[in-house]
């Protein structure tokens, strides 16, 4: 049995179980590889829950296939598609708000209004029905002037994201700190740091993206940096190395910006460094 003809099967629900390859349904559900990835539900007779997740190019082709074979069929496309009780419905539908509240934050940004604000409506209209259908209280009302409406939105997420931003840089510079002052073993940041480490056969430099290098090679390297810098003019690794530890760096720039693989390494940061290992004033 190919994957199409397990689909419309499945869609028919005429039988309890079949299996095509990695493609396979168990009574009202159909699978993707596993489990693990339910594509899509009959959560009743006449209405299916349809997967918004993806998961792999095979998955996609699954996803066209069970999509194709539902035609007409009522179908709500949602998160979790497993959906019974009242509190994964209505995390389904905050996920369909969420989706609103986007097309709305980014219609300022799109050439053809009428087109998204008419998508937008649907969308509304779409999650109303998911509410009424699953017995929700909650509901989603638009605004008579949308186009106002969507500037207002982008203007909170604007101020919401910043506020994100601005909370996590201050939770990431606290966990740096400590990272610096060796109370974390690791730390996520957007900058790379180093911080130098006492090890019984010699000082070892980090960094925050795991890589650690003998601190006696950093005085020769800064010294190459500064010559860099005094230079006026990015030095490639082209020929000439520049080695420290186990690595090379491949790139310094003019103003003495450090990249080696996947470090990307401010002067500021050398700087602060050099200065801990007292090698600049």
């Amino acid at each position: 049995m190919n994957q199409r003809q397990l689909c419309h099967i499945w869609a028919q629900q005429t039988k309890t179980s079949g299996k095509s390859e990695s493609l396979f349904f168990d009574r009202d559900t159909i699978y993707s590889y596993g489990h693990h990835f339910p594509i899509a539900r009959f959560a009743s007779q006449n209405v299916v829950l349809f997967t918004s997740r993806g998961y792999s190019m095979t998955t996609a082709k699954h996803k066209a296939y069970v999509s194709q074979s539902l035609g007409g069929q009522r179908r709500f496309t949602v998160p979790d598609v497993m959906a019974e009780t009242k509190e994964q419905h209505a995390k389904n539908f905050k996920a369909l708000r969420d989706e609103i509240d986007d097309a709305l934050k980014s219609l300022p940004r799109r050439r053809d209004k009428p087109t998204a604000i008419n998508i937008i409506e649907r969308q509304s209209e779409n999650a109303n029905e998911y509410a009424k259908t699953f017995k929700l209280r909650q509901r989603i009302k638009l605004p008579a002037d949308i186009e106002q409406a969507a500037k207002e939105v982008a203007e909170v997420c604007r101020r919401r994201d910043a506020a994100e931003r601005l909370k996590r840089r201050k939770e990431q510079d606290i966990a740096v700190a400590e990272w610096l002052s060796g109370k974390r073993d690791s730390v996520r940041c957007d900058d790379v740091m180093m911080r130098v480490v006492s090890r019984a056969d010699g000082d070892i430099v980090q960094t925050t993206l795991g890589a650690e290098f003998p601190a006696s090679h950093c005085e020769r390297v800064f010294k190459f940096i500064n010559r860099i810098r005094e230079r006026g003019a990015t030095w490639h690794k082209n020929g000439e190395a520049c080695p420290i530890g186990l690595f090379q760096i491949d790139e310094i720039d003019a103003t003495g910006n450090v990249v080696a693989g996947c470090h990307r390494v401010s002067f500021s940061e050398i700087e602060r460094i050099a200065k801990v290992l007292e090698l600049a004033q």
